[in-house]
């Protein structure tokens, strides 16, 4: 199931409307998915430590974006909420209690990250409705990374 919900919120992370929300969900799934990657497999403080730290250093990232809109400052409310958990995890763990309830408490934290991640995709306002509205983000992605590349590569965009 996390596996899935990562997916889900790689795919959403790739699609956002602005530069500064592809940022901040950007820092939000890459790094949810390196510390369960790299640090997976770890318990005790370590693991939920550094899940903490990673929490941290990703809403230290959006809270210095210029603008924030609202899924924007809903993706730092999840870091403030996963950094708690965090903690909560970790005292489950250190009094041996099952960690049921840490699993099942980030499973809706990031079923909440895919819902605010989905606001307003296509026409900055709601969901995906026509055929258009599903060109329309195609393009603006499309044309956001040709940019992006042209600049990088040091060659121009007409």
């Amino acid at each position: 199931m996390l596996e899935l919900l990562f997916s889900l919120m790689v795919a959403a992370a790739l699609f956002q409307r602005t530069c500064f929300r592809s940022i901040a969900a950007l820092a939000y799934v890459g790094g949810a998915v390196a510390h369960n990657y790299f640090l997976g497999d770890t318990t005790g403080l370590l693991y939920y430590g550094s899940a903490a730290i990673v929490d941290i250093g990703v809403l230290a990232l959006i809270i210095a974006l210029p603008r924030a809109d609202t899924p924007v400052r809903l993706l730092g409310l999840a870091c403030i909420i996963s950094a708690g958990l965090n903690a909560v995890g970790w005292c489950l763990w250190f009094a041996y209690l099952p960690s049921s309830v840490y699993n099942t408490a980030f499973l809706g934290l990031y079923c909440f990250v895919l819902y605010a991640m989905c606001q307003g995709v296509a026409s900055g306002r709601g969901t995906v409705t026509n055929a258009s509205s599903r060109a329309d983000v195609l393009l603006s992605f499309n044309k956001r990374w040709a940019n992006f590349f042209a600049m990088v590569g040091g060659g121009s965009r007409r």
